[in-house]
């Protein structure tokens, strides 16, 4: 069911996307990208610094949960404000540096949006932490599903504008959260102590700071072509951006399964079984993925072209290129989880800081020559550099991450001669 969450989640996204591409200028596009990559952050970090903390405190039951609901309550509530008040009070600025007009008045209202998605949020916790991924499932789709129609019904009603997005984004927050509190077991909410607040950041700092510094990595590209370009190539870049996100998937789906199992292994002290786990899922996410980005590959202008129209015509090349470098991806991911499922989040943190300084470095070089191209070099040059980071520091515990690819890889040649043989022993029975 988690899959069906995020899944839905996403595809409800694009989906959004798409018609917003059909329907707003190109220049507009860009601004709603830039604007939805800020409250990205905010969400991102805000999540990682309670998300985790919650789900191991409320798991081993080392707080009550009543209590422990108020306080990560309190830090996303906490966290909103400040995230919102570092956009509110440099919009002009920002408007201005990102030559995007209407951004500061995008920014305006999405206090409210933040409000309401921390009370969703702490119950979207407690599902996960209980295992409830049909219920997460239902505010994730119903939320996505609420947003494509207030767009759908305004536009159709002639009234749909860049500015009242912000507003509809509003309305689908408060639709989930009724939705929430209908399914919910109307959990209690305890007093607040100061211990229980100091105990849950400690937990979650590094988890927040790896968050924030993966966003900014990922979205870094987005504010250096909005800054050197203009919103219209922000557009471009991030229509072949989200198409990656959506190839990314089953990626995602994979290492999320294999992420417990790596981390009981290793707790077990069963290396074996730890570097069979990391080796499966990579050759399962490379088996999955390896005809989606071939056809993607083949076909991105014909893709492109259908999806947001032949003025979208240089996003075929950068998705080219991006999925391509979605291969090198999933060793970065899965040596990514695998460091966490070890107890080395900080190592995480460290490669990050310099694979996104590397990032911006390359941008600026290459965006001189090759353009919005450039972009896409730089980020892939990036993930290739983080995945050869962090599978290194995995050699120095013990867990080489290149063998357990190759061991996976001769267990299943060794199962494909053993079907063939059974195939052609029946083969000679029926004979």
């Amino acid at each position: 069911m988690s899959m069906v969450a995020f899944s839905g989640q996403w595809g409800l996204a694009f989906l959004t996307f798409l018609f917003l591409l059909k329907i707003l200028k190109v220049e507009e596009i860009g601004q709603w990208v830039i604007y939805m990559s800020f409250l990205t952050f905010i969400e991102v970090f805000r999540n990682g610094l309670v998300q985790n903390a919650y789900i191991f405190k409320a798991k081993n039951k080392l707080s009550e949960r009543g209590r422990l609901n108020s306080t990560c309550l309190f830090l996303l509530v906490f966290a909103s404000l400040i995230g919102y008040f570092m956009l509110f009070i440099p919009g002009e600025w920002l408007s201005v540096l990102f030559k995007s007009p209407e951004l500061n008045l995008l920014i305006l209202p999405c206090i409210i949006y933040l409000l309401i998605t921390s009370v969703v949020r702490i119950f979207e916790f407690g599902w996960i932490c209980d295992s409830r991924f049909d219920l997460l499932a239902v505010t994730r789709i119903s939320y996505g599903i609420s947003f494509l129609s207030l767009i759908v019904v305004f536009y159709l009603s002639n009234k749909l504008t860049l500015i009242i997005l912000p507003y509809l984004q509003i309305i689908s927050g408060f639709i989930a959260l009724i939705i929430v509190w209908l399914l919910s077991n109307k959990e209690r909410f305890l007093a607040i102590r100061i211990d229980e607040v100091i105990s849950v950041v400690k937990y979650g700092r590094f988890v927040a700071g790896t968050n924030l510094v993966s966003i900014i990595l990922n979205k870094s590209d987005i504010y250096i072509i909005g800054f050197l370009i203009g919103p219209g190539a922000v557009a471009i870049y991030n229509t072949a951006s989200k198409m990656i996100n959506i190839i990314e998937i089953p990626l995602t789906s994979i290492s999320q399964s294999q992420f417990s199992k790596i981390s009981a292994a290793y707790q077990d002290n069963n290396t074996l079984l730890t570097m069979r786990n990391i080796g499966l899922g990579i050759v399962m996410s490379s088996v999955v993925l390896l005809p989606i980005i071939i056809v993607v590959a083949v076909f991105s202008d014909s893709i492109i072209n259908l999806i947001a129209g032949p003025e979208f015509s240089e996003s075929a090349i950068v998705l080219r290129i991006l999925a391509i470098f979605v291969f090198v991806k999933i060793l970065g991911r899965f040596s990514g989880i695998t460091l966490d499922a070890i107890g080395k989040p900080n190592y995480n943190f460290y490669i990050l800081l310099v694979t996104l300084g590397v990032n911006v470095i390359l941008n600026f070089i290459l965006i001189e020559n090759y353009g919005i191209y450039g972009i896409a070099y730089a980020t892939s040059i990036s993930w290739l550099l983080g995945s050869l980071l962090s599978s290194l520091v995995l050699l120095k515990s013990s867990i080489n991450i290149y063998q357990s690819i190759n061991n996976e890889l001769i267990s299943l040649k060794h199962k494909a001669l053993n079907y063939l043989t059974n195939k052609n022993h029946v083969f000679k029975i029926w004979n």
